[in-house]
């Protein structure tokens, strides 16, 4: 691979990168004379949310018992 090549190269992959951060898009292909390259960001960490159990209902007050 001749360093022309090796330039160019990178400075596609690097104006593929720029178009992925401009457009905020997740990934980025092209393909010219048979070469082809992708260039992609990772998927951002999916947040996990706590799921709490509800809360017990309080207890009924006690009926007044009756009197003997």
């Amino acid at each position: 691979m001749s360093t022309a090549k090796t330039k160019l190269d990178t400075g596609l992959v690097r104006e593929l990168a720029a178009i992925l951060r401009e457009a905020d898009l997740g990934e980025v292909e092209i393909e010219h004379e048979g070469l082809r390259i992708r260039v992609s960001k990772p998927a951002a960490p999916v947040m996990q949310t706590a799921h709490y159990a509800a809360a017990p209902a309080p207890a009924a007050p006690a009926a007044p018992s009756a009197a003997p």
